[in-house]
């Protein structure tokens, strides 16, 4: 989900989302669920991601610019993680929209950030091999699911 921006690697744009809030279900109404949410509707137990995080650079770069400083709870390594936390009732998370598109729906609630954040996924290749045609058929398989999965999203 990062252009690595290295000469040695060719980083092509296979599906597009936004990043997400996930909250544990019930916590916001149908009504509030159709609205974007910015930092400043970030409340209750708040899961980070790790402060080396491209995303979590991003989510708290985010917060700053609104003049919120959030405080996490809990920190995680990975996004599944949080994803795994947030299903299980434990607080909420700002993830990627691919991660937060995996999620249990009947455990779970999305709302897009606020102001919108586009997340790439990218497939990263070598730039001096170019890719088989069945790396490319896998790569473009890859990249259909993902955006199959993003329009299933999290509701």
């Amino acid at each position: 989900m990062q252009d690595p921006r290295h000469p040695g690697i060719v980083a092509e744009p296979i599906a597009q989302g936004q990043l997400t809030v996930m909250a544990p279900v019930g916590t916001w109404s149908d009504a509030e669920c159709a609205q974007p949410l910015d930092a400043a509707g970030l409340t209750g137990e708040l899961i980070g991601l790790a402060d080396n995080d491209p995303l979590g650079e991003m989510v708290l770069a985010s917060c700053e610019a609104q003049g919120i400083t959030p405080v996490f709870h809990t920190v995680v390594q990975t996004y599944q993680i949080a994803r795994s936390l947030v299903e299980a009732g434990a607080g909420t998370a700002v993830l990627d929209p691919f991660t937060a598109a995996s999620a249990n729906a009947a455990k779970v609630q999305c709302r897009i950030w606020a102001p919108a954040m586009p997340v790439q996924l990218y497939l990263l290749t070598a730039s001096h091999a170019p890719l088989s045609h069945g790396a490319r058929e896998l790569a473009n398989c890859i990249g259909a699911t993902a955006r199959a999965c993003l329009e299933r999203g999290c509701q």
